[in-house]
């Protein structure tokens, strides 16, 4: 069985996916992020959706009165 080596990880060739679609990956089509992996086009996509990479793909969730909101840093809010 092949394996393949990314990020110090290491892989079966058919176990090198993409977290999003679950797409195969090699080791020129793929991106790493806090230890997970995603095909160039979703980790692309993830990161406009939020305009930064951790609240794209859901690493940051900051508490508000009891709510959450991701992408309002508690800094930039501003007092009336």
């Amino acid at each position: 069985m092949e394996k393949i080596t990314a990020d110090k990880y290491v892989f079966h060739k058919t176990c090198f996916c993409c977290k999003h679609c679950k797409k195969k990956l090699s080791m020129y089509s793929y991106a790493p992020l806090n230890g997970e992996f995603y095909c160039i086009f979703h980790y692309q996509q993830l990161f406009r959706r939020k305009g930064n990479y951790d609240e794209g793909f859901g690493h940051i969730e900051i508490e508000l009165g009891g709510c959450v909101s991701p992408g309002i840093k508690q800094n930039d809010q501003k007092l009336a």
